[in-house]
């Protein structure tokens, strides 16, 4: 009889065990999931950030040639 209680004590505590590892993983898979948007939108923001340094480049070239070409003063 105690051998089955040692038994039935081991299998419960292993149960719990592995509840505990499916909630873990659950919650790993949220940051993964987390972490995957994050880069998205990270990427995103660089390729946003590459066009605004690249805007001022271009208007910089415009207006310099600009007044290049007719002077104001």
């Amino acid at each position: 009889m105690r051998d089955y209680e040692a038994f039935k004590a081991e299998v419960i505590e292993k149960a719990e065990v592995i509840e505990k590892l499916k909630t873990r993983i659950a919650e790993l898979v949220d940051q993964d999931r987390l972490i995957a948007e994050l880069r998205c939108e990270v990427a995103e923001l660089k390729g946003q950030l590459t066009q605004l340094r690249r805007y001022p480049a271009r208007h910089d070239r415009i207006v310099t040639a600009g007044f290049a070409a007719n002077p104001i003063f």
